[in-house]
């Protein structure tokens, strides 16, 4: 088939100090088979190399740089830019597999679909790979409790029909925290034709850098998580999506962000989401029975304070005496 009659698909990578990865993630894309890939990177004000490792692309790649204002306003800069039907939003960190492009692609005119999710390993420099588990796409209610109670999918994993996602707003610039997963939501309760496809992986890669475009936690970030969540239930309920398998993954949901804060020591936001909680007659607890049982007992702050120092202990522990310098006695 010439080229000229491939489907074309737009590859927009946000990028912050990224050196050591973007090369990667550029040449992943560009080397995708069966369709005319257009490649967009956005640098978000890198301190370090990346600029220059993009710049190496000029000739294949369109690119652009500006001051360090966050992953939302890097992918919407690239989304404004983008003249290709589909587009996928690729970390600088992550990369593409062999046909995966493809492969979404395929679905989305198959389908008819707006959102398309691929099948996404997660690996890092040790070598270790394990893939994650998929929301189930046969209806938007199995699919949104799917995604609510962690089978989401990293933004390398999902290609967009351009038109749509530039028609519900494209990113949410306002948000630190849950962005990709705030886009998904507001997508399937504003009508979107979700699929899968059939070829084609992912690969979302960990590594310890804390410069990883959205990696870091802060209060700010999981009061955004939450907000996300109360707003995404309130929608739902205005236009009448609300399940009850939904209900219940947005109550299991919002208990691990309660969870969270009370891990943390943040009480105003533990509160906060406990008070919220319990205005719509969700159980105190959720979870396995040992969790709701010592959360009971102990109070939710007090078993999360005592859960984090049982973990500092035994990191302690194994760091004095590693695994391989026991004798076991039988």
């Amino acid at each position: 088939m010439p080229e000229s009659d491939l489907p074309s698909v737009a590859v927009v990578i946000p990028c912050y100090n990224s050196e050591l990865w973007v090369s990667r993630a550029i040449e992943s894309a560009l080397r995708q088979a069966g369709v005319r890939p257009e490649v967009i990177a956005v640098d978000d004000g890198s301190t370090d190399n990346s600029l220059q490792m993009i710049r190496r692309y000029s000739d294949s790649i369109r690119w652009e740089s500006g001051p360090n204002s966050g992953a939302c306003i890097a992918r919407n800069r690239g989304l404004e830019l983008v003249k290709s039907p589909f587009v996928m939003f690729l970390d600088a960190d992550d990369y593409l597999e062999q046909d995966t492009l493809l492969g979404l692609v395929s679905a989305a005119e198959k389908a008819k679909a707006d959102l398309v999710i691929t099948k996404v390993a997660e690996a890092d420099a040790t070598g270790r790979r394990a893939s994650r588990v998929l929301p189930r796409v046969e209806s938007p209610n199995r699919f949104m409790s799917d995604w609510l109670t962690g089978r989401y999918v990293p933004p390398c994993g999902i290609l967009w029909r351009t038109d749509f996602v530039r028609t519900i707003g494209g990113w949410n610039e306002a948000l630190r925290k849950n962005q990709d997963g705030e886009l998904v939501l507001r997508a399937i309760l504003r009508g979107a034709r979700i699929s899968a496809a059939e070829t084609g992986t992912s690969v979302y890669w960990h590594h310890n850098s804390t410069d990883r475009i959205s990696n870091t936690v802060s209060e700010a970030k999981l009061n955004d998580s939450f907000g996300v969540l109360r707003n995404a239930r309130a929608e739902a309920e205005t236009r009448r999506l609300l399940s009850d398998e939904v209900e219940v993954a947005f109550s299991r949901a919002t208990h691990v962000y309660e969870r969270m804060a009370a891990h943390n020591g943040l009480s105003a936001l533990e509160s906060e989401i406990r008070k919220y909680r319990a205005s719509l007659g969700w159980p105190a607890f959720e979870g396995e029975i040992m969790h709701i049982c010592a959360s009971r007992l102990l109070g939710l702050g007090r078993k999360e304070r005592l859960a984090r120092w049982f973990r500092v202990a035994m990191r302690r522990h194994r760091k004095r005496w590693p695994r391989q310098g026991y004798n076991r006695v039988v």
